[in-house]
């Protein structure tokens, strides 16, 4: 079996604003820092077969922070981003207004964005990539993402587990952890956006 381990980058400086980050980008905070490295450090033991980040800082740098105890080469993997929201990008949150599940699920190709049904495909095309990389190898990989990326990543393999989260409000947390298995051609979703320590430790096991 092949586990995808997905983790979704420190907490930036976007974040504390509540503006609009896809495509843009702002640097990880202090505790965003600190969350990649208390990531890093509980999975300091994993034995990873390889690594895979998405092109935006933020999680490049999330990536660095986790590979001081694996020295891979780190794959810069654009299919990873988060959802572009186009025009929008930058723009103060409550542009847009209503729940996080409403700003999710907001339709952004009319300012030169993507939906959730676009970003979907483009994750899943990802995945399909990374998994068909491995060579029929069993073990871990590890994938530093976003958190309406992971989202979609969900979507891809099970619209109902996304209609669930939507539905109670659970999304992806800084620096958390969620857990997707391969075997026999097909996906399966294991722990979503896992924070403690200790059970992140255990996810690879």
């Amino acid at each position: 079996m092949l586990t995808l381990l997905f983790v979704r980058h420190g907490e930036t400086m976007s974040n504390v604003w509540s503006y609009m980050q896809g495509w843009s980008d702002t640097p990880l905070t202090q505790r965003g820092i600190a969350q990649g490295k208390q990531v890093a450090e509980a999975l300091k033991n994993t034995d990873l077969l390889a690594m895979y980040t998405s092109t935006s800082e933020r999680a490049y740098d999330t990536a660095c922070l986790i590979n001081a105890y694996h020295g891979l080469d780190i794959h810069m993997c654009k299919g990873l981003k988060e959802m572009n929201f186009g025009t929008l990008e930058a723009q103060p949150e409550h542009i847009v207004g209503g729940s996080p599940a409403h700003r999710i699920n907001f339709d952004y190709r009319s300012f030169n964005g993507e939906n959730i049904q676009v970003l979907t495909k483009r994750v899943r095309k990802a995945l399909d990539e990374i998994v068909e990389a491995q060579n029929n190898a069993h073990g871990t990989i590890l994938c530093v993402s976003h958190s309406i990326a992971i989202l979609a990543v969900i979507r891809s393999i099970d619209k109902t587990v996304y209609a669930y989260r939507m539905k109670q409000e659970e999304y992806i947390d800084n620096c958390s952890v969620t857990a997707i298995n391969y075997e026999d051609g097909r996906f399966m979703i294991g722990d979503i956006n896992i924070t403690d320590t200790e059970r992140i430790r255990r996810l690879s096991l």
